[in-house]
């Protein structure tokens, strides 16, 4: 159960989190004796070995499309507990990018990555760069914005995304 709250709630750092989830996490690591950060990095480190994974699983472990309007927009989402490894995919997993939005016909299709130490997100891009730009977040290079303070994609990406396409 305490691995469970861990997990969804990205060590009790995401912005879904509820004082209830809080509480519930609390008194299981009392009465197991297990450290909740240490536990989660175990979890999140176990959950993110990303060299074992194709750049397209990567990208469509966690993966929602969204219609809005004419536009189709794919967004994946990865949490990772340090980024060095992802450095050294970002290359590839925007091709990989270009290839899905191609195939599945978006506008945009798009990879957040979060940091869930730091608690910071990039966001790998394709496709219509003017809706990072509406967004508001800093192109920091060719395909890939900077997402400070945002783990959720749910609560705090979509509804600015949604947004910018109004």
């Amino acid at each position: 159960m305490l691995s469970a709250i861990i997990s969804d709630t990205v060590i009790l750092r995401s912005p879904t989190t509820t004082e209830r989830d809080m509480k519930v996490a609390k008194y299981l690591s009392e009465v197991t004796g297990l450290n909740i950060q240490r536990l989660g990095e175990d979890i999140f480190n176990a959950s993110s070995d990303l060299l074992k994974m194709t750049h397209e699983e990567i990208i469509k472990t966690d993966y929602k499309v969204y219609e809005v309007k004419d536009h189709k927009i794919g967004i994946g989402q990865i949490e990772v507990i340090e980024m060095l490894t992802f450095e050294r995919l970002k290359e590839s997993l925007v091709e990989a990018l270009r290839k899905i939005l191609i195939e599945e016909r978006l506008t945009f299709a798009s990879l957040l990555v979060s940091d869930i130490i730091y608690e910071n997100s990039l966001l790998l891009f394709t496709g219509d760069s003017n809706i990072v730009t509406r967004m508001g977040y800093p192109i920091i290079s060719p395909n890939i914005a900077e997402l400070k303070g945002v783990l959720s994609r749910k609560k705090q990406l979509v509804p600015r995304l949604l947004s910018s396409l109004r």
